[in-house]
């Protein structure tokens, strides 16, 4: 009986230490990751926060590193991006993040 007792409170204590499956990220946090690679004008990480075609992918690089870089440095730079709110639809495939971008100019 002791052996027993001994073998339930190990599964316990074994299944209790096993890691929690990751969450994934809230729709601020891309938000707000993604902004993050704009402002080190890492465009190719800035685009992978998005879900485009193989094509669309390549123009909007091409459009980054061509407008955005020259914008970008117009204005000095994001200074700060605030999440003003963040609603996500009631079956989570939709979400609406707005943000406040403060550039350094």
């Amino acid at each position: 009986m002791k052996k027993l007792i001994f073998a339930s409170i190990a599964c316990l204590a074994l299944f209790s230490c096993q890691p929690k499956k990751a969450q994934a990220p809230s729709p601020a946090e891309i938000v707000s990751a993604s902004f993050d690679a704009a402002k080190s004008k890492d465009y190719e990480s800035f685009v992978d926060y998005f879900f485009f075609s193989e094509e669309d992918r390549a123009d909007l690089l091409n459009f980054l590193s061509a407008y955005a870089t020259d914008s970008y440095e117009a204005r000095a730079g994001i200074d700060s991006v605030e999440i003003v709110s963040e609603n996500v639809s009631e079956d989570g495939n939709f979400a609406k993040v707005e943000t406040t971008v403060r550039y350094c100019d």
